[in-house]
């Protein structure tokens, strides 16, 4: 009677598993998306271009097929500061732009 003594066993192992969760303690596919997730957050950096003038079009061809900004984990430039770990500054700043520039600065999250 073997069958019964395997299911006996891997109802226990499931209560045990069960229970392990509803404690809270991390699972270990959950621990292995964080570190997946965190590693994809380490090694990619999102832009914020702020261009001015005939400078733009120069940036726009960073992105392009021939430099290809893709491949250094800088894929699609955000437009919100909130969410940028670069500001890219392309093309020169006036003494009128400078407030915003710096406002612009100071709304971007911590590491800047």
């Amino acid at each position: 009677m073997p069958a019964p003594d395997r299911q006996a066993r891997a109802e226990a192992d499931s209560a045990r598993a069960l229970e392990f969760l509803r404690q809270g303690a991390d699972s270990f596919l959950t621990t292995k998306v964080d570190t997946l997730l965190n590693w994809g957050r380490k090694y990619s950096m999102f832009l914020y271009p702020f261009v001015t003038a005939c400078c733009g079009m120069e940036f726009m061809s960073v992105a392009g097929p021939r430099y290809d900004l893709d491949r250094f984990g800088c894929a699609l430039p955000r437009f919100s500061p909130r969410q940028e770990d670069l500001l890219m500054v392309v093309g020169t700043i006036t003494h009128r732009q400078a407030p915003v520039l710096k406002k612009v600065y100071d709304q971007m999250a911590e590491p800047k």
